[in-house]
């Protein structure tokens, strides 16, 4: 059982690590925030199933689910707006350039699977063994998709 000192000592070390991870998935500050605020939430309603070892895993675990949901419910509503012929979303930050725009595309594009594990590998400083148990894969996947993941980044962006 998770306690709250263990919870909050987690989310003084993890709270950054997540936030980055969660801003490069929706690439808006105040969602990436509250999608980590969320995941806290549930964590603290479910702390009697989970165990102090497991908790960072399954925070991260938790982030990247709410985050993938989100996201698919963002492009649901990108899509309901274009049949409804309302004027597209603003871009979130107008006047950055096109080269950040076009990475942010390139990284919305990766599939789920790669964007996740170039997400933790890349922003949550854990280490391969812990982003494995966290998406519940084997190690040498999270080198295989991290690698596919830059290769197509790299293709996409030269």
């Amino acid at each position: 059982m998770l306690d709250r000192a263990e919870l909050e000592r987690l989310y003084r070390e993890l709270e950054q690590p997540l936030y980055n991870v969660a801003l490069r998935w929706t690439w808006n500050a105040a969602e990436a925030q509250e999608l980590v605020q969320e995941a806290f939430v549930r964590v603290w309603a479910g702390r009697r199933r989970i165990r102090a070892q497991s908790a960072k895993a399954y925070i991260y675990r938790t982030v990247l689910n709410l985050a993938q949901k989100h996201a698919r419910r963002r492009e649901v509503w990108r899509r309901v707006r274009g049949w409804l012929s309302v004027e597209a979303l603003p871009a979130s930050e107008p006047g950055r350039g096109i080269d950040r725009q076009r990475v942010r595309e390139a990284i919305r594009a990766l599939p789920e699977p790669q964007r996740a594990v170039l997400l933790l590998c890349e922003f949550s400083d854990l280490k391969q063994r812990e982003i494995a148990a966290i998406l519940d894969i084997p190690p040498g996947t999270v080198a295989s998709r991290r690698d596919l993941a830059v290769r197509r980044l790299k293709e996409v962006l030269t």
